[in-house]
């Protein structure tokens, strides 16, 4: 484990606001024609990503449902080989300990992305279901895969590292 990994929460707009827009990061994960997105730090909850001064991603949490939350993980793709594994472990843990009202945790990832469902598959994450046709990208309709886990799968998952 790199000691110099840290994972903080975030209330700063401007710095959720330039990080997500990354080109790196935006145009490879933004829909075709997206809206401009805006960061609502009441109530999401955005975690950077330290590699001791330098910020390398983030992990974004919204609430879906009442006991329903919803994971977004971007790491930079010059930082995803090295850290990606490490810093999954670490938004999870920060969620079981400051998301009490977590659940389930799912996440919804486009078909194009099999490198990403590997990752949450990695983590315990099991596929749920696959939404048809339901993301835009590159002119093309794909579908989505929702994955999702309980709280106490995440505990578990945890448990083993």
């Amino acid at each position: 484990m790199d000691s110099n990994l840290t994972i903080s929460r975030c209330f700063d707009v401007s710095f959720i606001y330039n990080m997500m827009h990354e080109p790196r990061l935006w145009d490879e994960i933004t829909e075709d024609a997206s809206a401009d997105y805006i960061p609502d730090v009441v109530k999401d909850f955005y975690l950077c990503i330290w590699n001791g001064p330098k910020v390398i991603g983030f992990y974004k949490f919204n609430q879906v449902f009442a006991r329903t939350w919803e994971i977004h993980a971007n790491v930079l793709p010059e930082q995803r080989n090295k850290h990606a594994r490490e810093t999954g472990g670490l938004a999870l843990h920060w969620a079981i300990e400051h998301i009490p009202s977590m659940d389930k945790l799912v996440c919804f990832i486009p078909e194009k992305f099999k490198h990403v469902k590997k990752y949450a598959e990695f983590y315990g994450f099991k596929v749920e279901g696959n939404n048809k046709k339901s993301y835009f990208k590159d002119g093309k309709l794909i579908d989505l895969y929702q994955l999702g886990m309980t709280r106490q799968d995440i505990i578990d998952r945890l448990a083993k590292e």
